[in-house]
């Protein structure tokens, strides 16, 4: 069975790590038990290894056993598009993840619908940390301004 990938904001060494509410409840929702592979990664090319220590509906516990510094991959390629509109920027997002783009530049247009787009927003941060799950990746898509 391949370990079951969570996001961690900071992996500084080996111990403990608290998940947090989100990620629990995807372990919880997955059936992890006590003792099972997880793969902990920080989207800034950080990679943990451990073990589930304890499992509970809002809060989990990884024991990291050792971590992997990743180099960036290559940031000589940025893509760049209009905004699109309604849920299709989350599609886009998630595909770019897959396909391994690093960075995407929206682009407002003079035929532009969309003409804001915040890469702050809580829920945008949401589908880059999935898609990098989903992709494997221990670097998440950067948006720019």
């Amino acid at each position: 069975m391949s370990a079951f990938w969570a996001y961690a904001d900071r992996l500084d060494g080996p111990g403990s790590i608290e998940l947090s509410a989100d990620e629990a409840r995807h372990v919880t929702s997955r059936r992890l038990r006590v003792d099972d592979p997880v793969t902990l990664f920080d989207g800034r090319g950080a990679v943990a290894h451990g073990r589930l220590e304890a499992a509970g509906r809002k809060s989990c516990v990884v024991s990291v056993e050792d971590i992997e510094r990743h180099d960036p991959p290559n940031r000589d390629f940025t893509l760049a598009s209009a905004i699109p509109k309604g849920d299709r920027v989350s599609t886009l997002l998630q595909m770019l993840s897959q396909l391994g783009v690093l960075i995407w530049q929206p682009l407002i247009l003079d035929d532009s619908v969309v003409r804001k787009l915040d890469p702050e927003n809580p829920r945008l941060r949401r589908i880059l940390i999935e898609s990098a799950k989903l992709a494997r990746r221990p670097w998440a898509l950067e948006i720019k301004a």
